[in-house]
């Protein structure tokens, strides 16, 4: 099995992985973008056989920021995954917003600062045997100086994938994806006996 990996440590990610009968793989990735953040891989793109996949990565301000505020990701999450048979396993999409914190004078989440982790966001999914579809996530990445979030944001919130990070399904009204750096993973598989 073969892979194939290219990517700069740009503002912008964009992976896209190829599995055809669970036997060819590509992995491809880009990014070039204005963005006021950099996003870094730390671990992966790891890839299993039947749509699964794990990737952590950093982001980083461009320079420290004075006054602090939230890095804040828009995700969809966009699933086609049917049985081998053809009924729908998960075909709804979802769209959230998730953030961290950024601290006055630093250029960086402050849960990584102090060691909680080394990584900011991990984009995981299991692997999904005996069928066939595709999974995207696709992610715009901004950070927002002196910014308070909204009450709509909570932590572990049984509505998104976001863990232990502030989400939210309501759009913010201070969101405008202006500039914002992409990140998104998308694969395509078909794990069945007769493609």
């Amino acid at each position: 099995m073969k892979t194939r990996l290219l990517f700069p440590l740009t503002a912008s990610l964009t992976l896209l992985f190829v599995s055809i009968g669970c036997k060819k793989d590509a992995v491809q990735a880009d990014g070039s973008n204005e963005a006021n953040l950099t996003i870094e891989t730390v671990k992966g793109p790891k890839k299993d056989a039947c749509g699964g996949f794990d990737w952590d990565v950093k982001f980083k301000l461009k320079n420290a920021s004075t006054k602090g505020g939230w890095i804040v990701q828009k995700i969809t999450r966009d699933p086609a995954i049917y049985t081998c048979p053809g009924d729908v396993v998960d075909i709804t999409p979802l769209t959230y917003w998730e953030a961290w914190r950024i601290m006055p004078g630093k250029d960086g989440d402050s849960g990584r600062a102090a060691g909680l982790f080394d990584y900011d966001d991990k984009f995981r999914e299991p692997d999904h045997p005996d069928t066939r579809g595709s999974l995207s996530f696709s992610g715009e990445v901004k950070f927002y100086e002196d910014q308070a979030l909204p009450a709509t944001f909570q932590r572990n919130n049984p509505g998104t994938y976001a863990g232990g990070l502030p989400s939210t399904t309501e759009k913010p009204a201070f969101w405008d994806g202006k500039e914002a750096a992409p990140h998104t993973l998308t694969t395509i598989w078909n794990c069945c006996a007769n493609p």
